[in-house]
């Protein structure tokens, strides 16, 4: 991907503490890292807490998209690469690349639609003109490009439903629940669709691996709030995968999921991209992909 505004980037050790059971960089994690380049994006520039607290603005995620390549693991230092794409009114595109320090293909490209919102009505506000003319450096301008559809909602006859209430660990700086977090309810909630048909995290690692997920869409409609009891709603694209051992294993699949406040709101939908990952000989290092073609489309 071409940087449209001046990029920002940093080196990152990933922590054994933020790889899952098979040793691949957890998605909360993941994003997590991908919030924490666009605040440092922001304070290089000059936009850091105080300003905003002067301007009182701040803000949110409406979207994120985001594919791996490569498996990261524990211990392995990668490089953060970000920059802006565009912006619209009150809304700004953020791209990410993070790849292996001293390798030249990214291992996860991303991308992030941030909504500017003011801190005491919590609605949309425009973008200062100041913080659009630093972010767009050297090209002078972002035009404003367009947006992704609406995510599909999952089949309703099909789908597996789990709830999740609201605690305060789940909370951000903002009191709402964190964009990492929604991604760790939706993966509960894969979990849970996964068991019901055979394969639960028990099962998949008897057969030393797991499905884990690669690519995923999230598209944020409502906030989070503590005490809410959500939904999570999960089902198949297509069909679910096969039991191993039938000569017919797939080592891939989708997932369409959407999560529902207590009024029924629904608060976020999501698209993902799952696919077999082979555990590592060696304890603590990244898993690897089945030399095999996948079946299920990339996200």
């Amino acid at each position: 991907m071409e940087a449209r505004g001046d990029s920002f980037e940093f080196d990152h050790t990933i922590s054994h503490g933020d790889v899952d059971f098979v040793g691949e960089l957890k998605v909360a994690a993941l994003l997590g890292l991908l919030e924490q380049a666009a605040i440092e994006a922001s304070a290089q520039l000059g936009f850091d807490t105080d300003w905003y607290g002067e301007q009182g603005g701040y803000w949110i995620v409406r979207r994120t998209r985001l594919v791996r390549h490569v498996a990261l693991g524990g211990h392995d230092r990668v490089r953060v690469r970000t920059w802006v794409d565009d912006f619209r009114r009150a809304r700004s595109l953020r791209r990410y690349e993070i790849g292996i320090v001293g390798q030249t293909e990214p291992a996860i490209t991303a991308s992030t639609d941030w909504v500017y919102c003011d801190a005491a009505s919590g609605r949309p506000r425009r973008v200062p003109k100041e913080m659009e003319t630093a972010f767009a450096g050297a090209a002078g301008s972002l035009p404003a490009l367009p947006r992704a559809a609406p995510l599909p909602l999952p089949n309703a006859a099909a789908m597996k439903t789990m709830t999740r209430r609201v605690c305060a660990s789940h909370l951000d700086h903002v009191a709402h629940v964190n964009n990492g977090v929604w991604a760790s309810f939706l993966e509960d909630g894969a979990e849970a669709l996964l068991a019901g048909h055979g394969w639960s995290v028990p099962e998949m690692l008897a057969h030393s691996g797991a499905f884990r997920l690669q690519g995923l869409d999230l598209e944020y409609l409502a906030q989070g709030l503590p005490g809410d009891t959500l939904a999570v709603h999960s089902a198949f694209a297509d069909a679910p995968p096969p039991r191993a051992g039938n000569g017919a294993e797939r080592t891939s699949f989708d997932l369409h999921q959407s999560v529902e406040k207590p009024d029924a709101t629904t608060a976020m939908r999501a698209t993902s991209h799952w696919q077999w990952l082979q555990r590592a000989d060696v304890l603590g290092r990244p898993p690897t992909r089945p030399k095999r073609r996948s079946s299920a489309r990339a996200t």
